[in-house]
């Protein structure tokens, strides 16, 4: 029925009214509406401004405030009461910065305020001249680049030169490119100046002659390859090896005199630190952010007037295959002065190849000869390579002791020292490279003397002080050796240290260490090592036993497509070989065989830890926090290694293993571990075998060699045309290249949908494929799963756009005949500018005038108790929701790659697995989730997924899944115990462990360790019964038990066994914290004294069996010992005081540090003898964070007690229906 009209007098005004929050005068009708929405846009400022004000940073000199204005609008109505997705973790927040003296200083008067968030460029003292850099991270403007200089190689007017027209180039070029052989030249270009051209063609070279005559002329503008030949001796017979290599210094001088590459060539060391909301910390990533070039830069002289710069190189060498029977051993430079993103490349700056090893053919058979026979086989083999070696970088030897002076591409004179940073190696290479003993030798590490029996440590003092191997250490070796009197005991130096007889070429290199150099290869230590060669092997061999290999490869098959993760059909029917492939197993196989393997199979962790070790390893920036990620995976990885040993009998005393021992000290020296990465150089085999096609299969490497200068040559004219043709004619400023990206982005395969992506850097298309109208029109429709998707979607639709634009909704869609159009995704091109769209939603009936907004209708997702037979750390599991949901587009903030679970759930659910593991922005994302077990936090109460995630901050537990409990009776020692602190709880204990885990102690004993593993509870109250009930002192066998896995033990219980512990342990060391009493006395009155009184956790402990009753008994006996009966003020302080005299009789000095946590490092480090680490101490576990914690803990059991009771109860109620029904 329609509506009945009102009428209204013709003379009567349309009443109006005044907003007080935008200052506007409307139409009173809808004003209500306009009312809420502006009330919400001014409380969110106001919110903003407040956290601008406590962002407020104070010096002695200036007021440095964050700049309202440039931040971004936070989000609306819709996620409003959702956290940001970038808030730090906790337990890994930076400590507050301090802003010192010298930096207000260099601050100008004219700017006294900094962004909120800011990148700080710190320069080196010796870089003289150099500022200080601030970068905004709050500007939307984007960044200032200098314009590199013009090119002036060649005369602008033929930057194509020696080629006589740019035609002649342009085909020299594409042949070049298309390896095209002599004859197809030849037949082309005689077609093209003959009967193929009607007209006069621009092309003027006539056969092959000409065309590989000026090709040659080229070569002028690139560094031409020499020939070597070398001789030995072997069993009386002279072997002769010729070999290719171009001279490294003429190809690193192209480089320095480049006008194009002055302005991002970086000469000096800097120090780089994130800043946001008054904390700072370190980042490192390029190699001149991190310690080595530091260190270089320390030593070299200060400018005299001209500067003196490092100017080191990274080298990868490996030998592959170019056919099924031949290899070839190339080796690759590439400039460590220039930004990753060029020097691995290929183009200008990018890596080339310095030369070929040459290949070392065995004369006999290694079965039919002695052991003898086979060494000096070897040494020869090693002999000669250091001699190619040596030959090839002699130019840079006298160079990197005195420097070279060289007037560089910016006309500044410098003093350069040529160097080797970083060695990417396989390890058979490194060993080769080192000239170090391989796998079987009692030391085979290459960067440390590690015994062959320790390989598989990865964590405390015995394979942290293992002595590094150095250029000098290593030479006095070889030199003892050759001093010895007898073959037998030259052998037994060298096998002491691990090495051969040999002479190493880089030692007389200043600012070169060859064993430092070997950097961690991601490829071949974690894709290809640990998990390619020994993890999966180990998980086919476990599928096959139990028959569940066609399981495993079915639902790996069913596994949801994501870009760049390759979609694997036959897991365990066919053999990969390349590291990419086994990466991308690893990043999927946990959400398999945590549903197919026995429940607590050891190989599920196993693979996150190392998935999770591997993740943040290949970040592209690293920091300080980030560096304790790393710390704490190796941990829980050596812990995962322990059970599948234990399970499987799998042996981990392997090198690879043993390197991620080095992994944190490369970054701290190198910078992050994707400067290192052998995957940059393995593309130059595919190069390589494209060149040895074209030979006729005789001395190949020369032939390779003549074509790699044609390609550099070719490469490098580019690059003057390129250039020479934007300066002649220059892109507007305003040039879109979005319609290329669309048009390239349809040929990408979407196997539900037929929209294209916006760009090719996207993790989801936009649209579904579906016909679309008006939203009247999809109101009821059904999906192809038969759910009411779509119910009420115009009413739902039409709500929020009242809620989010009610003045667009008050003008154009109040009428009932307002429709509300949806058009799919459509590039629409306009001269040069391009206009896209998306799945648009059109307000307004009609079609040229109609409003357009960006929304998205969303599926919600919610946390999920259920759990998978075995758990992992990090498991997020998610219950999707079948009703839509709407948000405003421009609040999406990243796809999420959602994988359903194969295994049964509860019923009316759809149970996803969040895949975390995907990329490291969605890992850090999810372990930045206060729900990441990671921080013994529990699944909070809401949660939003558009197929993109923010995750709320409510619950903070500290219990883990029952899963991760285990009894510890009967456990022996594992580990040292070496620390012992026995300061009160409330004293800076929590703060303490972690600072003991910053310094490397592994697993640091605490309350919330009890808390972790409730068993823990049993045996304390034996040892509880023995000191105080029996009057005995507990044995070491009884400490063993429960701290045997511990090198530290801190807070209650420990600490009420003081004499206990150090009469167990008595070359640990004693830290006491302190606390004036009475402040002590008003903190544990406040937290511990007062979680009896907890209702929840009383609750808790009436109701959980399985884990917080565990607690009860233990805690109420803790109390009491700790404050006397009755728990008074006076006594509780009486006992302190007693039990910090009462250690001081126990322990001497000389092993007792009395520590208050405003000391910081500095007494802690000393006392303990490690160096002090980067970062401020940490402080952590204030009163109020306590007992959210405890709530949170309580409330996760009570929710663990209604799940355990869910089905028996259900299951009763069912069949008592039944048979009340059943009598009826």
């Amino acid at each position: 029925m329609p509506r009945r009209k009102t009428q209204t007098s013709g003379n009567k005004h349309t009443s109006v009214k005044h907003c007080k929050y935008c200052d506007r005068t409307l139409p009173g009708s809808g004003f209500r509406l306009h009312e809420q929405f502006c009330k919400r846009q001014w409380d969110k400022a106001q919110f903003r401004k407040g956290h601008l004000t406590s962002a407020i940073i104070e010096t002695d000199t200036t007021d440095l405030t964050g700049n309202a204005s440039t931040l971004p609008g936070l989000p609306g109505s819709a996620i409003s009461d959702l956290p940001p997705m970038f808030a730090p973790s906790p337990e890994f927040a930076p400590e507050a910065m301090d802003v010192d003296e010298a930096f207000s200083a260099q601050l100008d008067s004219n700017l006294p305020r900094l962004p909120l968030a800011y990148i700080d460029f710190i320069p080196h003292p010796k870089d003289v001249g150099a500022s200080r850099e601030i970068t905004s991270l709050c500007d939307p403007s984007p960044s200032y680049h200098a314009n590199p200089s013009p090119r002036s190689l060649l005369d602008a007017a033929s930057p194509f030169a020696p080629w006589r027209t740019l035609s002649d180039f342009e085909y020299t070029e594409t042949a070049v490119k298309g390896v095209s052989s002599a004859n197809i030249v030849d037949a082309q270009l005689k077609g093209m100046t003959g009967r193929w051209s009607k007209q006069d063609s621009d092309i003027t070279l006539r056969n092959f002659r000409e065309f590989r005559r000026t090709l040659t002329d080229a070569h002028v503008h690139g560094v031409k390859f020499q020939s070597k030949t070398i001789k030995s001796t072997l069993w009386d017979k002279e072997y002769a090896y010729t070999f290719q290599y171009r001279d490294p210094w003429e190809w690193m001088l192209s480089l320095f005199t480049d006008p194009s590459l002055a302005s991002v060539s970086q000469w000096k060391s800097k120090s780089v630190f994130y800043c946001e909301n008054g904390v700072r910390e370190k980042l490192v990533n390029e190699p001149w952010t991190a310690d080595m070039w530091k260190m270089v830069d320390d030593e070299l002289p200060l400018p005299d007037p001209n500067p003196h710069c490092w100017a080191p190189i990274h080298i990868w060498l490996d030998k592959g295959l170019v056919t099924k029977h031949v290899k070839m051993f190339p080796i690759v430079g590439r400039p460590m002065w220039l930004p990753s993103d060029i020097r691995n490349a290929s183009g200008n700056g990018g890596g080339v190849i310095l030369g070929f090893m040459v290949m070392v053919d065995d004369p006999g058979s290694s079965d039919e000869r002695s052991a003898d026979k086979n060494y000096e086989f070897a040494q020869f083999k090693r002999e000669i390579y250091q001699t190619v070696l040596d030959t090839m970088f002699y130019s840079l030897y006298r160079r990197s002791c005195n420097g070279s002076p060289v007037t560089c591409g910016d006309s500044i004179l410098r003093i350069l020292y040529p160097g080797f940073h970083t060695e990417s190696l396989d390890f058979e290479e490194a060993w080769n490279f080192t000239a170090c003993r391989s796998n079987r030798a009692n030391f085979p590490c290459p960067r440390c003397l590690i015994p062959q029996e320790l390989l598989g440590r990865l964590t405390g003092d015995a394979v942290h002080m293992v002595p590094p191997r150095t250029s000098q250490s290593m030479r006095h070796v070889v030199d003892l050796s050759r001093r010895a009197r007898t073959a037998g005991e030259r052998e037994k130096i060298l096998k002491d240290h691990g090495l051969h007889n040999i002479v190493h070429f880089m030692w007389n290199f200043r600012f070169c260490d060859p064993y430092l150099a070997v950097a961690y290869d991601l490829l071949h230590f974690d894709e290809s090592g640990k998990w390619g060669h020994h993890g999966w092997k180990l998980v086919l061999e476990v599928l096959g036993q139990l028959k569940l290999s066609t399981d495993a490869t079915d639902r790996m098959a069913r596994f949801p497509r994501w870009r760049g993760l390759k979609h694997i059909n036959d897991l365990t029917t066919k053999d990969f070989t390349d590291g990419q492939t086994h990466l991308d197993i690893l990043k999927c196989i946990v959400f398999i065989l945590a549903e197919i393997l026995p429940a607590g199979s050891s190989l599920v962790a196993f693979a996150r830890s190392l998935l999770q070790f591997r993740i943040v390893m290949g970040m592209k920036v690293i920091t300080e926090s980030r560096k304790a990620l790393i710390a704490r995976f190796i941990a829980r990885y050596e812990r995962a290694c322990k059970a599948v040993s234990k399970e499987y009998e799998k042996n981990f005393n392997f090198p690879k293993q043993h390197f991620v021992v080095h992994a944190i000290e490369d970054i701290e020296l190198k910078g992050v571990p994707r400067n290192a990465t052998t995957r940059t150089g393995e593309g130059m085999h595919q190069e390589v075998a494209q060149h040895f096609h074209q030979t006729n299969m005789r001395n190949a490497e020369a032939q390779i060699a003549k074509r790699d200068e044609d390609q550099e040559a070719v490469a490098r004219t580019r690059l003057l045309v390129d250039d020479f043709i934007r300066q002649q004619n220059p892109l507007p400023d305003d040039t879109d290249e979005l319609y290329d990206l669309c048009k390239a982005g349809t040929q990408r395969k979407a196997p539900k949908s037929k929209i294209a992506p916006t760009n090719l850097d996207s993790h989801w298309i936009f649209g579904a494929p579906w016909d679309y109208g008006d939203s009247r029109a999809l109101t009821g429709r059904k999906n192809t799963e038969n759910d009411e998707l779509f119910r009420n979607f115009d009413v739902q639709l039409r709500q929020f756009l009242a809620d989010e634009f009610p003045e667009m909704y008050m003008t154009k869609l109040r009428s009932s005949s307002s429709t509300v159009s949806i058009y799919p995704f459509s590039p629409k091109r306009t001269g040069r500018t391009v206009k896209t769209s998306y799945d648009v939603t059109r307000i307004g009936s009609n079609k040229a005038h109609g409003s357009t907004v960006d929304i998205a209708a969303v599926h919600t997702m919610k946390p999920h108790q259920w759990r998978p037979r075995t758990t992992w750390n990090g498991c997020l599991v998610y219950d999707e929701a079948k009703d839509l949901s709407f948000v405003r587009l421009e609040y999406l903030i990243r796809g999420v790659l959602m994988a359903p679970s194969r295994e049964k759930t509860p019923a009316r659910t759809q149970i996803h697995y969040l895949v975390d593991t995907v990329d490291a922005d969605i890992f850090l994302r999810s372990l930045n989730a206060v729900q990441h077990p990671f921080c013994r936090q529990r699944s909070p109460r809401r949660s939003f997924t558009a197929r993109t995630m923010s995750l709320s901050e409510e619950g903070v537990s500290m219990i883990p899944p029952r899963s991760e409990w285990r009894s510890r009776r009967g456990m022996t020692r594992t580990v040292p115990m070496k620390v012992l602190v026995l300061g009160y709880p409330r004293t800076g204990t929590s703060s303490m462990r972690k600072a003991l885990q910053i310094l490397g102690y592994d697993e640091v004993y605490h309350m919330e360790s009890v808390l972790a593993n409730p068993h823990d509870a049993d045996l304390w109250k034996e040892a509880y019964h023995t000191k105080y009930e029996m009057g005995e002192l507990v044995s070491r066998e009884k400490f063993d038990e429960i701290l045997g896995h511990c090198e530290a033990a801190t807070d209650a219980p420990p600490m009420m066994y003081a004499e206990d512990l150090v009469a167990a342990y008595p070359d640990a060391k004693v830290i006491l914290t302190l606390r004036d009493p009475a402040k002590w006395w008003t903190s544990f009155r406040a937290t511990v004294a007062s979680v009896p009184q907890n209702r929840t956790f009383a609750l808790a402990m009436m109701l959980d069996y399985s884990g917080v009753r565990h607690l009860g008994g233990m805690s109420k006996q803790m109390i009491m010992q700790l404050c006397g009966p009755g728990v008074a003020p006076e006594g509780a302080q009486a006992r302190f005081v007693a039990h910090y005299d009462h250690v001081r009789t126990l322990v001497p000095k000389d092993r007792l540090l009395e520590f208050d946590v405003k000391d910081g490092w500095e007494s802690l480090c000393p006392f303990l003898g490690v160096p002090i680490p980067d970062g401020a101490y940490p402080h952590s576990n204030d009163s109020a964070v306590f007992n959210q914690r405890v709530t949170a803990t309580a409330r996760a059991a009570l929710w663990r007690v209604a799940g355990d009771l869910a089905v028996p109860v259900f299951g009763l109620l069912a069949l008592g229906l039944a048979a009340h029904y059943r009598s009826k």
